[in-house]
């Protein structure tokens, strides 16, 4: 009888200490922190493989602490191993929100995003990128890999990011956006791209024209 209270006691004491651990992965997004981009790396449990797992078997072996988590918030540079990162995002508004979550590092060989089901812990491919794949399978086209998350109000989504860069450094800067400022912001990058590129070829055209009409190679130096 003894052994069984002790055996109870173990079991209620580590599933009570994975349920904290793993809402230290928790982001709370509330109205005052979605005026601007939220950095996840902090809140987020960083994990390493050395074969490829799928998905449910990952978080089944997170929630009975078969695997630990690393210190690596942001990079565990020179890997030759899967890593894993797992994070919750929590809608603390009263509204529904639209956000995009970007992994800022466009040199990864691949990339699954799971969305963990929070009735039956099943996983959801919310999308797919990396330099091994062909452009056009990403959902959004873009320099970097994003991916859109919605969140009902004070609705809690659950999220295993598998990255593949074995054999070289991995970094991992994750960023949450909201949805129309993200945009926003990507529109005035692209036009200032567009402003740039403009400016260049127009020093360039008319460096080229003056060095013809004038018959001086300096105008043709600068326009090369």
């Amino acid at each position: 009888f003894i052994v069984i209270i002790i055996y109870i006691s173990y079991c209620l004491f580590v599933g009570l200490f994975t349920h904290v651990s793993l809402l230290s992965a928790r982001t709370e997004i509330n109205a005052h922190t979605i005026t601007k981009p939220l950095v996840l790396n902090n809140d987020i449990k960083v994990y390493e493989a050395s074969v490829a797992k799928d998905p449910e078997q990952m978080f089944v072996e997170i929630l009975s602490n078969t695997m630990q988590p690393l210190n690596a918030p942001f990079s565990v540079g020179f890997t030759t191993k899967y890593v894993w990162l797992y994070f919750e995002l929590k809608n603390a508004t009263d509204t529904l929100l639209e956000l995009i979550l970007s992994l800022e590092n466009p040199h990864i060989d691949s990339l699954y995003l799971y969305e963990i089901q929070a009735v039956d812990s099943k996983s959801v491919l919310i999308g797919k990128g990396g330099d091994k794949m062909s452009f056009h399978e990403r959902r959004y086209f873009h320099r970097n890999f994003i991916f859109p998350v919605q969140l009902e109000k004070d609705e809690v989504k659950r999220f295993l990011l598998k990255v593949d860069k074995r054999n070289a450094s991995l970094s991992y800067p994750l960023r949450v956006w909201d949805r129309n400022t993200f945009v926003a912001r990507d529109e005035l990058i692209k036009v200032s791209h567009g402003i740039f590129v403009g400016v260049f070829l127009f020093i360039t055209f008319t460096s080229l024209l003056l060095g013809r009409l004038t018959q001086l190679s300096i105008f043709r130096v600068y326009g090369l």
